[in-house]
């Protein structure tokens, strides 16, 4: 699709019209889109010490924020790096946040009835992304393969369908899906207001 994927780069700066990576070179360019990724936000009360890469919150291996006591944290809020599959934190996608919650809600179960407690270890599912009209890419991780194009693109569908809480909200989103897809329906709307120069001399009054 004539895009170019560079992996292990930083960009670091916009420059003239260019593009600075951290190791000097530069793209031209007079179009930038930067997406900076997820930061939480900062807690009144919660000290400096417990905020790490992106101001998420250190965690243990029980999700309880490191050095406060009956506060804990989940999902892109939290950085935890006890499993030994993530030892730099886990990526913040939905399904970390799901297993986070559940294993959280065993933990506090597990302590009002004086159980051991089990480290939250995250069970990747794999990663899957919509690029375009009809394609898709997903990793699965067992067993290890990559999909592309149209079957991807179905797999994608039907795993977000499944996502959904009830029955209504599945078929509403797919009526809304297939609409868009056979008509070429786009569901952004913009709101265009000429500025006021030009609004005055075509309006004086």
């Amino acid at each position: 699709m004539n895009v170019i994927v560079k992996l292990n780069k930083r960009a670091k700066d916009y420059v003239d019209d260019a593009v600075v990576f951290a190791d000097g070179e530069k793209i031209p360019t007079k179009l930038l889109i930067w997406t900076a990724g997820v930061t939480s936000k900062v807690f009144q009360g919660i000290p400096k010490e417990s905020y790490g890469r992106g101001r998420r919150l250190f965690v243990n291996e029980h999700n309880a924020v490191q050095g406060l006591t009956d506060v804990y944290a989940i999902g892109d809020t939290s950085l935890q790096t006890t499993d030994p599959g993530f030892p730099n934190g886990h990526p913040q996608l939905a399904q970390v946040a799901i297993q986070q919650g559940k294993h959280l809600a065993d933990t506090f179960k597990a302590m009002a009835d004086k159980k051991p407690l089990k480290p939250f270890i995250y069970h990747d599912r794999g990663s899957m992304a919509i690029i375009g009209r009809g394609k898709a890419v997903a990793d699965l991780p067992k067993p290890e393969m990559h999909l592309h194009g149209s079957l991807a693109w179905l797999m994608w569908l039907a795993v977000h369908l499944l996502s959904l809480v009830n029955v209504e909200n599945k078929v509403s989103t797919l009526f809304r899906w297939a609409v868009a897809f056979f008509t070429k329906d786009q569901s952004l709307r913009l709101i265009l207001k000429p500025d006021n120069e030009k609004r005055n001399a075509n309006n004086p009054i």
